[in-house]
């Protein structure tokens, strides 16, 4: 069903080991309702791609640092990263879902200006990146995780970049 504000249908994650099932929840629900704005088709939940996340989240936490997992590490799925001191913000909430899907305003100085959706899928742009892979209808799965004030989601498969 769906609310008034076009939200997306409720999803539900499993528990299971390696990876925070409620966290998973809000940010697919978060996804789900951007792709729906966009005619994109509601991602499913991956485990695979939300352990991967997890793991990452940990060690960008461990190590107090931010910066992308190489192709390897993250077995080709694409990766979108967020960090936010403010750990209950970052932690129970899809704020980084909306902090990615606002760069479509970008520059945000300029309301007649942002996301060319004339040049959508002909090429990549940093400005633009964790907008379109949350909306890219070529990704299906999407895994998220939250480590401090670190979240990483990982979406598969990846296609905004290309390979």
């Amino acid at each position: 069903m769906e609310s008034a504000h076009g939200a997306a249908e409720l999803v539900s994650v499993p528990e299971g080991e390696g990876y925070d099932a409620k966290f998973n929840e809000v940010h697919l629900q978060a996804h789900n309702t951007y792709r729906k704005m966009h005619q994109a088709c509601p991602m499913k939940f991956s485990a695979d791609a939300a352990r991967g996340a997890q793991e990452w989240a940990n060690y960008l936490n461990d190590n107090k640092i931010f910066e992308h997992a190489s192709n390897e590490v993250r077995k080709g799925m694409g990766e979108n990263l967020a960090m936010n001191s403010r750990l209950e913000l970052i932690q129970k909430t899809a704020i980084a879902t909306s902090m990615w899907y606002n760069e479509i305003f970008i520059p945000y100085d300029d309301p007649t200006k942002g996301y060319d959706f004339s040049e959508a899928g002909n090429k990549f742009s940093s400005d633009y990146g964790h907008f379109t892979a949350i909306v890219w209808r070529g990704s299906s799965g999407l895994g998220c995780a939250v480590a401090g004030p670190y979240v990483v989601c990982r979406y598969t498969p990846a296609g905004n970049m290309g390979d």
